[in-house]
């Protein structure tokens, strides 16, 4: 993965902002490829997880460590792709009990006509990373992503943030490593399960809903 992002989904007509007057941690995760080559995913969601105070945060994270004990994955983190459906069932209704909120841009890469989008993955990673950001206002946010990935593309993503934010906004960002962080596998599992209604949809996704009210999806064309 290049970055993780704590994100939720729910479609609008219209991208709506919403405005926090709280100091913020917010997580960053995404799911598919940003690349175009064959075999890639067909979308490519980037999704944030956005909580108002770090008291919330603590919570879920506390509520994700009971999800595991309860799942028995007291040494394995929790992906998406990976785990399997009861311990899905068990870490989404933990999640459905905490406090926050989320944003998941979707982009249909079919849809992509930038040759230079298409040729170039942090191009089209910072295109997405833009599109995601514009939906949300900051303030003295703490910007958590996932530290996978090889050192210059952190660092293009660390400069574009900073770049894209006004420094007042932002007062730290920061990058974790997944799998011992539980925020980071927390916007995993939100941005995966939004992704499997694009790249699976015959498939059973009843942790959706769980999400609905949190989450907001915005379609990026």
């Amino acid at each position: 993965m290049f970055l993780v992002v704590a994100c939720a989904i729910c479609i609008y007509s219209a991208p709506q902002r919403t405005k926090y007057i709280q100091k913020m941690l917010i997580v960053i995760d995404e799911s598919g490829e940003p690349y175009f080559k064959e075999g890639s995913s067909k979308f490519f969601l980037l999704g944030l997880v956005i909580f108002k105070s770090f008291d919330d945060a603590e919570n879920a994270s506390e509520n994700i460590t009971a999800a595991r004990a309860e799942a028995k994955l007291t040494k394995r983190e929790f992906k998406f792709s990976n785990s399997k459906d009861f311990a899905k069932d068990i870490f989404f209704k933990k999640l459905s009990k905490c406090v926050f909120e989320s944003v998941v841009i979707v982009i249909d890469k079919s849809k992509i006509r930038d040759n230079e989008l298409k040729s170039n993955p942090k191009k089209f990673y910072n295109f997405a990373l833009k599109a995601l950001l514009k939906n949300t206002e900051f303030n003295k946010a703490v910007i958590k992503i996932d530290g996978r990935g090889d050192r210059e593309f952190r660092k293009v993503i660390q400069s574009f943030i900073r770049r894209e934010i006004p420094e007042r906004k932002i007062k730290d960002v920061k990058f974790a490593d997944s799998e011992k962080d539980n925020l980071v596998q927390m916007a995993d599992m939100i941005t995966g399960c939004f992704a499997r209604s694009y790249n699976s949809p015959h498939k059973p996704n009843p942790w959706k809903k769980l999400l609905s009210k949190k989450v907001k999806e915005v379609a990026v064309t």
